[in-house]
């Protein structure tokens, strides 16, 4: 059965809106989230209270992607599925650098910068009025820390969004499992669910890596109800490269809750990773490489100058799913790089600028 979580503070109160610092119980990480509204023009009306939570991601160097974390009062079950509401708007129409898409992930962790699992995603959204967002997760360790963190949308620049109310609430139905795999050509999608409880359906979306999720397909609920039912979807139009699936259960009311991303990576040339994105790029002092691998293997880093001098390499191991490596770009001439990615045979790269 699904658990309680609780936060302190839900609200983001207790700091003076158009305060360029975090509200109480909330530490930043890769910059300081500021207690809206009241900072850089932002005059959007909260959904509860008198401040919300702001949270930016700029392109520029050294770069920023701000978030905001908390150590919970009551540490996440490993196992346990949990349900939670929370609203966001999209503050783009602030800024004119702040265009585009913007995208919500929550985090479970051990520490305040450990983005360890990728429990929830809002996808990308542009609306600029608040929004509520029924989530589902389930915590593959006892995290003791909860993290929020903007990121990139589609056609963004400087992402800006905010973040209001989060609450927990009751699922429409209690998700079992949920499985996103790879046979022969085709995604196969299976979920378990029991307790639908004026649950309608279940809509399948799919995104590629700029998290615009679509729909794809939706299949009608049983109406379970004390017992087990199986449901399993064969997605025969599978893209090359990596893609996210979740599940929307949509209530009879016209609510609908997300469910937390499974990936699978389909490669006709069989690589078995994907060097996702590098951040900042430009970069000063450091870059992150965000690497998904679909096994654990061994891979080598290797970053070399347009005359293909080797400047830096490395050997990592990378476990099944979400990787991160940071490279020291202190002592780098400003310039345009190529970092590779080897693993498995296969080799990946993406263009790195340093800028000083």
């Amino acid at each position: 059965m699904g658990q309680t979580l609780s936060w302190t503070n839900p609200s983001f109160e207790g700091t003076a809106p158009g305060s360029s610092i975090s509200p109480p119980n909330w530490a930043g990480c890769q910059g300081s989230p500021d207690t809206q509204p009241g900072c850089w023009g932002v005059t959007l009306t909260p959904a509860q209270g008198v401040s919300f939570l702001g949270l930016v991601f700029l392109v520029s160097s050294p770069g920023t992607q701000e978030s905001a974390g908390q150590t919970l009062p009551v540490a996440m079950v490993g196992g346990s599925t949990y349900s939670m509401s929370l609203r966001l708007a999209n503050l783009a129409i602030y800024d004119p650098n702040w265009n585009g898409g913007a995208i919500v992930n929550l985090y479970g962790g051990a520490s305040n910068c450990a983005f360890t699992q990728l429990l929830w995603s809002s996808g990308n959204f542009t609306h600029s009025t608040w929004q509520q967002y029924n989530a589902i997760f389930t915590a593959s360790s006892s995290w003791t820390r909860f993290i929020i963190r903007v990121h990139p949308g589609v056609a963004t620049t400087w992402p800006s969004v905010g973040v209001d109310n989060m609450l927990s609430v009751i699922l429409p139905a209690h998700l079992n499992n949920f499985s996103a795999d790879l046979v022969e050509t085709q995604g196969e999608i299976n979920w378990q669910t029991s307790e639908e409880v004026n649950l309608e359906s279940y809509t399948i979306e799919r995104s590629g890596s700029d998290m615009d999720f679509h729909d794809i397909a939706t299949v009608p609920a049983t109406g379970a109800n004390g017992g087990s039912q199986t449901y399993k979807f064969v997605d025969e139009d599978l893209p090359e490269g990596l893609s996210y699936y979740r599940l929307r259960m949509n209530d009879q009311n016209g609510t609908s809750t997300i469910t937390e991303i499974r990936q699978l990576l389909y490669s006709t040339t069989g690589e078995h990773f994907v060097l996702k994105s590098i951040f900042p790029n430009p970069a000063d002092v450091f870059a992150r490489l965000d690497i998904f691998s679909l096994v654990d293997q061994q891979a080598t880093v290797r970053v070399v100058d347009l005359a293909g001098r080797l400047i830096h390499e490395e050997t990592m191991g990378l476990s099944a799913g979400e990787n991160e490596l940071e490279i020291n770009t202190t002592n780098y001439r400003a310039g345009l790089y190529r970092v590779l990615l080897l693993a498995g045979g296969k080799v990946a790269n993406k263009s790195l600028v340093v800028a000083h």
